[in-house]
């Protein structure tokens, strides 16, 4: 077993699904962040258990061929990426080699084949989506970024190299506007102060750009002005919204949304498909691997044109509309605890009468189970009485466990014999039981 605060040399092995450096001294396991396969490096002990110990990393001896020069030079502060040190290379077999371990060992298959995976051209600038808290130093300067590695702390950055160019400068801009306009920036440990957190969506294709201002109120702030610098700035910002968050808790988004500037929504186009993309929507944030691992997936479905495609937990249904290129019909069901359920998915191809959209809870169940229903909100179908009794039917079985429901007794018109009947009951054995 090592001593804590003592400094060892670890030759490190492997890595771990989290990219945690994995490495041995005299047999013994010890985890050390930022080290890669490899490497042998100096650590510091913080941490020594019976089985295994933590280290931080203090010097590289001996680096591991496969060990590059990060483009970022805040690599191993900021928590944005974790394996930039790595070749690219490397990374994609390094996943694959944590994909053929979870199979055997969560999934029990033995030796499973996997072919080589999909990787991109140009590893960076890549994701259509960020969110950047905003928080206050030490000194009670304004600060933008990403949480430092498993904290809250908050790493300022000129450019992310993961991130689409144009967060760098709508960033500064909004900086510089929060100082200027004194605007208070949220505390997490008090609940004080406005301004929490900078959300962006960009649709690759299109170039829109959606601008997000998370708060914890619903006050003006004179956010106008700010979306005018923005426009003026970047012409291709069609959206921007003022988000209200009050809750205590991490969740970025709250429910309500103010539009300060442009749309609701933004566009954006995958294959041939054309997406309304609003700042609660589920869009994946890799739209060039998107592409590659959906066109890949209808590939390996080999649908000939006569089968159903049932898409659960759709998001805004990228999967089932790819799919229905060559399925005969399309299902998608969402989840709609969401506000951002409103039936209004659209995709602008031939094929979009084989798409149907059902808005209910999409647990599991087999698909000859799956029926169409009308969600709630969208106010489509049936008399207003027919929405309102199937509401309020939902909503009680909503609030009840089974095992109430089979004992609740169900009122027969306005209920009055029934409850009388039971009360009768009730009387007659409270008799019984005096005698």
């Amino acid at each position: 077993m090592l001593q804590e605060n003592k400094v060892y040399e670890v030759e490190i092995v492997d890595i771990g699904h989290k990219g945690e450096a994995i490495g041995k001294v005299n047999g013994f396991t010890v985890f050390v962040d930022g080290a890669i396969t490899g490497d042998i490096v100096l650590a510091k002990i913080t941490k020594a258990k019976k089985n295994y110990a933590v280290g931080d990393l203090l010097d590289i001896k001996k680096p591991s061929e496969d060990r590059v020069e990060p483009r970022c030079e805040l690599t191993g502060i900021c928590g944005g990426c974790t394996m930039m040190n790595l070749a690219y290379e490397k990374q994609l077999a390094l996943k694959q080699n944590i994909l053929r371990e979870n199979l055997a060992r969560i999934g029990k298959i033995e030796n499973p084949k996997l072919m080589p995976i999909i990787g991109m051209q140009n590893p960076y600038h890549y994701r259509n989506k960020a969110q950047f808290p905003v928080g206050k130093n030490a000194k009670g300067e304004v600060e933008i970024g990403f949480y430092r590695k498993r904290s809250h702390d908050i790493v300022e950055f000129d450019r992310c190299h993961i991130q689409h160019e144009s967060n760098d400068e709508i960033l500064r801009i909004i900086k510089d506007f929060v100082i200027e306009k004194n605007i208070s920036i949220y505390d997490e440990k008090s609940g004080e102060g406005a301004l929490r957190k900078i959300m962006t969506r960009i649709g690759f294709v299109s170039g829109e750009i959606m601008v997000v201002l998370v708060t914890s109120d619903a006050k003006d702030y004179g956010f106008e002005k700010l979306a005018e610098r923005l426009v003026h700035h970047n012409s291709n910002i069609k959206s921007v919204i003022q988000n209200i968050n009050p809750s205590r808790g991490n969740a970025v988004l709250g429910q309500e949304n103010k539009i300060i500037f442009g749309k609701e929504k933004i566009v954006d186009k995958l294959h041939d498909f054309q997406f309304e993309i609003s700042a609660h929507s589920f869009y994946q944030v890799n739209p060039v691997q998107t592409d590659a691992m959906y066109s890949k997936a209808l590939e390996y479905a080999n649908l000939t044109g006569t089968e159903t495609v049932f898409d659960l937990y759709c998001g805004i249904g990228t999967i089932s509309l790819f799919l229905s290129q060559k399925a005969k019909k399309s299902h998608r069901h969402r989840n709609c605890a969401t506000s951002d359920c409103r039936c209004k998915a659209k995709c602008k191809t031939k094929r979009r009468e084989q798409c149907r959209i059902f808005c209910r809870q999409s647990r599991s169940r087999s698909a000859k189970t799956l029926q169409k229903r009308n969600h709630r909100r969208c106010c489509r179908g049936r008399s207003t009485t027919q929405r309102n009794r199937r509401n309020r039917a939902s909503n009680h079985r909503r609030n009840e466990s089974p095992t109430h429901r089979v004992r609740l007794l169900q009122p027969v018109h306005d209920g009055t014999r029934r409850r009388d009947t039971q009360q009768a009951r009730l009387q007659n054995g409270r008799m019984h039981r005096n005698r």
